[in-house]
């Protein structure tokens, strides 16, 4: 399991990680319906950087963990957006 991000030397090593990449794989599925294929890639790659740079394991949570919880967060606000816009142009065109 990934518990220590700290052993890992690069971005590029924590994103080939196999837990890592089932976690993106399986939340981004949720949403792959909902939200274009770009954007989901762009959604995760910010996101997991993001976890790297604020992850705190005297929390206690795992790794893994904490960037599940923070792309469902994403991407929820993502569809919130989406979801704010389309609102908003209908509102204009009346």
């Amino acid at each position: 399991m990934m518990d220590n991000i700290e052993e890992f030397n690069s971005f590029e090593e924590i994103l080939d990680n196999e837990y890592v990449k089932g976690v993106v794989n399986k939340v981004s599925s949720f949403y792959k319906n909902s939200i274009d294929h770009d954007d989901i890639q762009s959604i995760c790659m910010t996101t997991l950087w993001k976890c790297i740079q604020t992850f705190d394991k005297e929390k206690g949570a795992k790794f893994t963990t904490f960037l599940y919880n923070q792309l469902n967060f994403a991407f929820k606000n993502e569809l919130k957006k989406k979801k704010d816009i389309s609102f908003s142009d209908d509102l204009s065109m009346e």
